[in-house]
C-alpha cells in the first residue's frame, strides 16, 4: 500500500543533541480517509510499531498495524477490514522471536456482538494468525491486553449479559499461537468497568477502571495464579473527560500511580489528575494539574528517572482547535516541563513510549482544520521533549531570509520567489502560538516590539512543505 509522508518541524527550542534522533511526521494511506494512532512502542530492532483506527469511504472503523524505522520512515502498513470499537485504546506489542500482536476487540455487525480479538503478524507485517475469544455472557468489551513475563498474552475483558443485569470482569490467557489456555472471571456486586491492565513485579496483575458509568475509580489486584487479592473503590474524582483516558504506573510493588482527566466543576475546564496509592490500594495523595484551558491526559508512563510523562491534548473552546501536549511531571504533581505540537494545524496525542536513548515516541493524529481528514501523527523527541532534527526541504529553506535578526522591534521575511504563496505561524520557545498569518505573498514585516526577549520560531508553510526559522528578540 502506498504511503504519503510529510515532515513537520516542531515548535520547540532547538537543542543540538546529535546523539539522539528526533522527528515529527504525519502519514496518509491510499483508500483511507481517516487514520490515527492509538499506541506506539519501540521494537527490539530500534524501530517504532503502532496500532490505531482507520476509516475508508465504505468501511470502518478498522484496526491498522504500522512500522516505521528509527527515523520515522515507513516500513510497512497493514489493516484488517473488520469492524472494531473506535473508543478502545488499541495496542500493538512485540512477541520476542515471533512478530507483533495487535488487538483487543472485534465488532460483529451481523450479530451485534463484540468479541476479544488478536491478530499476530511476522516482523514484516504478514499475518500469522487471528483469533476471536468470547466471554461468559452475550457481550464482551475487551479493553486492554499485555504480554507477560512468560510471553503469554493476557486480555482484560468486561463481559455483560444481553439484558445488562449480569456483568463481570474477565481475563483470558492466550499462548503465542493464539490458543486460549484459561479464562478467569471476577464477579462483584458492583458493575466494574475495567480500562487498563499492568503486570506487577511479583508476577501478579493490577487492573483499574470505574464502577458502572460513574467516576468512582477502582483498583483490583490479581495474583500470579489469577486469584483476586483485593478490589478497592475510590470516590474522589469529578466528572470524567473520557473513561478510557486512564493509565496505571507501578513505581514498585507497594506504590502505584494512576493518571486520568476530570472536569473542574468551578470552571468546566478539563484538568489532569495524578493519584498515588500505597499498600493494598490505599490512596495516599491526589494532585490536580490545571491550566487556563482544558487539558486532556490520554496516556502516561514512568520515565527512566522516575517522573511521569504524559501525552494528550489541549482544547481551546473558542477556536475548537486541539494541540498535542507532552508533559513531564513529578509524582507529587509539579510540572517539570511542558511541550506543545501543532502538527498540520490541529493535533492530539493518544499514546507514548520511552525509547532506548531516553527520548519519547508519541502517536496520535493531526489535520489542518476540523473539516480536513485525520492523518496519523508520529513524533520522536529527545529526553527533554524536543524535536531537534533539521528539515527535509533545504531548497525551500533557502528561499526565505530574515532581516534584521536579532531584532528589537521589527523583523522582515524576504522570499526569493515573490510569487510564492505561503502562511506563517510564530510561536515562543514553549510552543505558545503568538500569531498566525495566511494567504501571503512577498516580503512580510513582523512586529516583535511587544515580545519579551528570547528565541521565537517562525513556521513557513508553502504547499506541502513546512520549514522553521529562528527569530531572536533582544532589547
Amino acid at each position: 500500500m502506498k504511503i504519503a509522508s510529510t515532515f513537520i518541524m516542531a515548535f520547540c527550542l532547538p537543542v543540538f543533541l546529535f546523539s539522539q534522533i528526533s522527528f515529527e511526521k504525519d502519514y496518509s494511506f491510499d483508500g483511507i480517509y481517516h487514520v490515527y494512532g492509538k499506541s506506539v512502542k519501540q521494537s527490539s530492532d530500534g524501530c517504532y510499531i503502532s496500532a490505531g483506527i482507520t476509516f475508508d469511504a465504505g468501511y470502518g472503523p478498522s484496526i491498522f498495524m504500522f512500522k516505521a524505522d528509527e527515523k520515522g520512515d515507513s516500513l510497512w502498513f497493514e489493516t484488517n477490514w473488520i469492524y472494531v470499537q473506535e473508543e478502545v485504546p488499541y495496542k500493538m506489542l512485540e512477541q520476542p522471536g515471533l512478530g507483533y500482536v495487535a488487538g483487543p476487540s472485534y465488532y460483529n455487525p451481523f450479530m451485534s456482538n463484540i468479541l476479544c480479538y488478536l491478530v499476530q503478524t511476522n516482523f514484516d507485517g504478514l499475518r500469522n494468525w487471528d483469533e476471536w475469544y468470547s466471554g461468559m455472557y452475550d457481550y464482551s468489551f475487551p479493553v486492554d491486553f499485555i504480554i507477560n513475563a512468560d510471553e503469554k498474552t493476557i486480555i482484560l475483558n468486561n463481559s455483560v449479559s444481553m439484558n445488562g443485569n449480569e456483568e463481570l470482569v474477565m481475563m483470558h490467557e492466550i499462548d503465542s499461537n493464539g490458543i486460549q489456555l484459561n479464562t478467569f472471571s471476577y464477579p462483584h456486586d458492583e458493575d466494574l468497568s475495567p480500562i487498563c491492565l499492568i503486570e506487577k513485579d511479583d508476577g501478579g496483575y493490577l487492573s483499574a477502571g470505574f464502577i458502572g458509568e460513574t467516576s468512582v475509580l477502582y483498583l483490583q489486584s490479581i495474583s500470579a495464579g489469577f486469584d483476586e487479592e483485593w478490589m478497592i473503590p475510590h470516590d474522589v474524582l469529578n466528572q470524567l473527560v473520557n473513561p478510557y483516558y486512564l493509565s496505571l504506573l507501578e513505581q514498585d510493588n507497594e506504590n502505584i500511580t494512576a493518571v486520568t482527566s476530570t472536569v473542574n466543576p468551578d470552571n468546566n475546564l478539563a484538568e489532569g489528575v495524578i493519584l498515588n496509592f500505597g499498600t493494598g490500594g490505599t490512596l495516599l495523595e491526589i494532585h490536580h494539574i490545571k491550566q487556563d484551558y482544558s487539558i486532556h491526559f490520554a496516556d502516561a508512563i514512568l520515565s527512566s528517572d522516575g517522573h511521569i510523562i504524559v501525552c494528550g491534548k489541549i482544547l481551546e473552546f473558542e477556536s475548537a482547535s486541539e494541540t498535542l501536549l507532552l508533559y513531564k511531571i513529578s509524582t507529587d504533581g509539579e510540572i517539570i516541563w511542558e511541550r506543545y505540537f501543532h502538527g498540520l494545524g490541529t493535533a492530539a496525542g493518544y499514546a507514548l513510549d520511552q525509547a532506548d536513548d531516553g527520548g519519547f515516541a508519541i502517536a496520535g493524529m493531526t489535520r489542518k482544520s476540523e473539516q480536513d481528514l485525520k492523518r496519523y501523527y508520529l513524533l520522536k523527541t529527545d529526553e527533554e521533549g524536543l524535536v531537534t532534527s533539521t528539515d527535509k526541504h533545504p531548497a525551500v529553506k533557502n528561499e526565505f531570509t530574515l532581516r534584521p535578526n536579532p531584532a528589537k522591534d521589527r523583523v522582515t521575511l524576504y522570499p526569493q520567489n515573490k510569487r510564492m504563496n505561503f502562511n506563517l505561524m510564530l510561536v515562543n520557545s514553549g510552543g505558545q502560538q503568538m500569531m498566525t498569518l495566511t494567504g501571503l505573498k512577498g516580503a512580510q514585516e513582523i512586529d516583535v516590539g511587544s515580545f519579551s526577549p528570547g528565541i521565537y520560531l517562525l513556521r513557513i508553510i508553502s504547499g506541502d512543505h513546512s520549514i522553521v526559522k529562528k527569530i531572536v528578540v533582544r532589547r
